[in-house]
């Protein structure tokens, strides 16, 4: 059974703003690797690392490893999301869905850390932390359940951590 739970971040406008930059960038980063991906019609989340990884990481190294990484599953995700799509629409389905709307930001176990209700995230420019209010049983699910994914959404200049457990 699949769980989700939404952490809402009060933001700074400091942090609000660090956490646009990082969104901005991070939906640069997805259509340059769609339009890799559509060039190649490479759309597998290994495939795409190795079309894409070094090239990425070196044009953005402010980016880092990890949330490369993380730009590269995004791309993915989308593409397997669309699989019902033949060859050609899938391309030009997903660059457009990339083209139309910033990209929400796919975190994990290494940008993302929680402890005493504590949140520190990474951006470009350090990590920030967050204070949240969730009780003792919600962090130790953090903690402990098996995560799915962890999604950064920005609705209405208002920012939303979802948490997707398996």
């Amino acid at each position: 059974m699949k769980e989700s739970l939404e952490v809402d971040l009060a933001c700074s406008l400091e942090n609000a703003a660090r956490l646009e930059a990082l969104q901005k960038l991070f939906t640069s980063v997805c259509r340059e690797i769609s339009n890799h991906a559509a060039e190649f019609d490479c759309w597998s989340r290994v495939g795409l690392h190795h079309l894409t990884y070094h090239a990425i990481r070196k044009k953005y190294p402010s980016l880092g490893s990890q949330m490369t990484c993380n730009a590269i599953y995004s791309v993915s995700r989308l593409a397997k999301e669309n699989l019902f799509l033949n060859k050609k629409n899938k391309s030009n389905k997903i660059l457009e869905i990339v083209e139309e709307k910033q990209m929400p930001i796919f975190f994990d176990r290494h940008t993302i850390s929680i402890k005493n209700n504590l949140l520190s995230m990474f951006t470009m420019e350090g990590r920030i932390k967050f204070k949240i209010n969730t009780d003792n049983e919600i962090e130790e699910k953090i903690k402990n359940k098996k995560l799915k994914e962890i999604i950064l959404l920005n609705e209405n200049s208002k920012y939303i951590l979802k948490f997707e457990f398996n």
